[in-house]
């Protein structure tokens, strides 16, 4: 039989607290990919509902309306920012000027969007030090029980290889252990990462739309004032 079947019997103390490790390693990469997939499916679900309910809001420039749908959707980015960027506007409109209430919502807008890349990003550090580490926990094991399959011998070269072949081969379990856990774990980040990415891009856009979006309420709010006056002036005269 091979080499491998050795794994499920107990190896020396050294070797088992590099497989428990690893083990450990490969249990918080599963947890975070199943939590982070979850949290991204569900932000994703969240954030074309409110893009569907958000429309009629937003046609009859009912800026109240859309805060209170963006509320319902407090897993979706896109809604958690633009809803921080309306209060901040209709908070800042009857103190400052239109371009101050502009700008006002455009910061609360990018406090919000770093806010919900930091909550978007949590587990991710964790699979790249997964990724990153495991491969050198697990060349460490190897280097460690090669070390030890010499200690005692002190017969010639070609009598030590004999003696020792299976104990060498037994201590390269831990990197190819290693590598079973460090490649899957750079491959989900790579992917986590890449959804990450899509978030924030339709953050940005999302808060681009709507700063464009309050420029043109605040003109046609100047516009319906002029006719307003200019009605009140015909009927003067």
């Amino acid at each position: 039989m091979g080499a491998w079947w050795r794994l499920f019997i107990p190896l020396a103390r050294y070797v088992e607290a590099v497989f428990l490790l690893l083990f450990l390693m490969g249990a918080g990469l599963i947890s975070v990919v199943v939590e982070r997939s979850l949290r991204y499916w569900t932000a994703r679900g969240q954030s074309r509902t409110f893009v569907r309910q958000v429309a009629g809001a937003w046609r009859d420039h009912n800026l109240a309306e859309a805060i209170k749908i963006a509320g319902r959707y407090n897993r979706s980015p896109m809604a958690r920012v633009a809803a921080s960027g309306l209060e901040s506007f209709l908070a800042a409109m009857p103190l400052l000027s239109d371009a101050e209430a502009i700008k006002v919502a455009q910061q609360a807008m990018r406090r919000s969007a770093n806010a919900v890349h930091g909550e978007m990003q949590r587990g991710l550090k964790i699979l790249a030090s997964i990724a990153a580490t495991a491969p050198l926990v697990g060349v460490l094991g190897t280097v460690v029980g090669i070390t030890y399959s010499f200690r005692g011998y002190g017969i010639s070269r070609s009598a030590i290889m004999a003696a020792v072949s299976e104990e060498i081969a037994e201590a390269l379990l831990p990197t190819a252990f290693a590598l079973f856990v460090a490649v899957p774990t750079l491959w989900c980040y790579k992917y986590l990462s890449s959804k990450l990415e899509a978030f924030d891009i339709e953050v940005k856009n999302e808060s681009l739309d709507l700063v464009n979006y309050l420029i043109i309420c605040l003109g046609r709010r100047k516009q319906l004032r002029g006719w307003a006056a200019g009605s009140h002036d015909e009927s003067a005269v």
